[in-house]
């Protein structure tokens, strides 16, 4: 079962890495046509299913292990949002950046209101479209 990343160890982190880094790609703040849509969506399909996750486990990842922290990217508070892809490196600090703050008030904050990334349309609409493409590709809806 998926856990707050606040409480993850460094080698939790290691081994995460990969999946949130191919998953932070739908919260990626551009504006594309059905063409650019389908390629993005296409990409991050081809990099998550040979990892061997189900689209049950994916879905909880993204809700409870990176979607409350990169959501923050389609803020309008945000005034240089995120265009392009995140890299591993980048998602490791900012994942170890939300960790480092386990015993303060803002890590407190994180852990009662996490943000449901389905609640913005775009991340909706991209998750909707990569599990129709997940399947296609083999992965299994559940555990």
């Amino acid at each position: 079962m998926p856990k707050n990343p606040v409480d993850f160890t460094d080698q939790e982190i290691e081994e995460r890495l990969d999946i949130w880094t191919a998953l932070s790609e739908l919260f990626v703040n551009v504006e594309q046509t059905q063409d650019e849509f389908d390629r993005h969506v296409d990409l991050i399909a081809n990099n998550i299913a040979p990892m061997g996750y189900s689209l049950e486990s994916l879905k909880n990842i993204l809700t409870k292990e990176i979607g409350p922290f990169f959501i923050s990217n389609f803020s309008v508070l945000n005034p240089l949002p995120e265009t392009e892809f995140w890299t591993r490196d980048q998602v490791e600090a900012i994942m170890k950046q939300f960790r480092s703050q386990k015993n303060t008030l803002d890590g407190l904050v994180q852990r009662l209101w996490k943000k449901d990334p389905f609640k913005n349309p775009t991340v909706s609409r991209r998750w909707h479209e990569l599990q129709k493409r997940l399947i296609e590709l083999g992965v299994s809806p559940h555990k």
